[in-house]
């Protein structure tokens, strides 16, 4: 009987023990669910970014990668496109040995911090021709307060997005290249265009095609097969994993 006894109460605890085993997978099974919804954007191979990153603070810098010539891509945007493009932009970057990162243009330090940099601005026109709101103080920087040479020494390149129905097409875009080379900076490459009526994603990819060439003309740099297809595959993916979006 005592035999009997001791055998049930072994084996209710090992019950015991093994349901609380199960139950400390489900918590860290429903942790790591939640996990999986929060990515963001790195050069490590197989990460993708967060589709729920528009939630982080508009000023968050998302980095690339460090050691290469560095370039900040700088994006206005009022519906999310621009900052997605930017992003997968500097990812690319990484692969090709460039220290990019995207950055929010309410966030930056334009007035001090452009002078003598490299920069690639994507902007978005936003209404009846004018600057998303996060691109509105370093719009106004640049058309109306900037002083002849301020940004001396300053490589820059601009894509804009906008929308051909619209009579002001792209005037963000072509405002901010003009603007650049008229306030001393060096252009990389030519202004690119994306029209939203149209498809902007090819547009952007085709730009983006050619301005690769003249960045690794202007910086000398030479990018290893190996490093390129890593990152190009990640690149295509983030891109269909942006285009899921509504």
């Amino acid at each position: 009987l005592e035999t009997a006894a001791w055998l049930c109460a072994a084996a209710a605890a090992t019950g015991l023990a093994a349901w609380a085993v199960m139950e400390d997978g489900k918590r860290q099974g429903q942790e790591t669910a939640a996990g999986a919804g929060s990515i963001t954007i790195s050069s490590t191979p197989g990460s993708l970014p967060d589709k729920a990153g528009r939630g982080r603070s508009k000023k968050e810098e998302t980095a690339a990668t460090d050691g290469g010539p560095k370039v900040e891509v700088y994006f206005g945007s009022q519906t999310g496109t621009a900052e997605e493009f930017a992003k997968a932009l500097a990812l690319e970057g990484a692969g090709r040995g460039y220290s990019m990162k995207a950055v929010d243009m309410r966030g930056m330090d334009f007035r001090q911090g452009l002078r003598g940099t490299n920069a690639i601005f994507l902007v978005a026109t936003y209404g009846d021709g004018d600057p998303t709101d996060n691109a509105k103080e370093c719009y106004k920087w640049l058309r109306e307060e900037a002083g002849d040479g301020a940004l001396e020494g300053t490589r820059f390149a601009v894509f804009g997005l906008g929308n051909t129905l619209y009579e002001k097409y792209n005037t963000m875009g072509k405002h901010f290249d003009h603007d650049c080379e008229r306030l001393g900076g060096q252009r990389i490459f030519d202004l690119g265009l994306g029209d939203d009526d149209g498809s902007i994603q090819d547009d952007f990819d085709t730009w983006k095609d050619q301005l690769w060439p003249a960045l690794g003309e202007a910086f000398g740099l030479e990018v290893s097969a190996e490093s390129l297809m890593t990152h190009g595959v990640q690149y295509r993916l983030t891109a269909a994993y942006f285009a899921t979006e509504e």
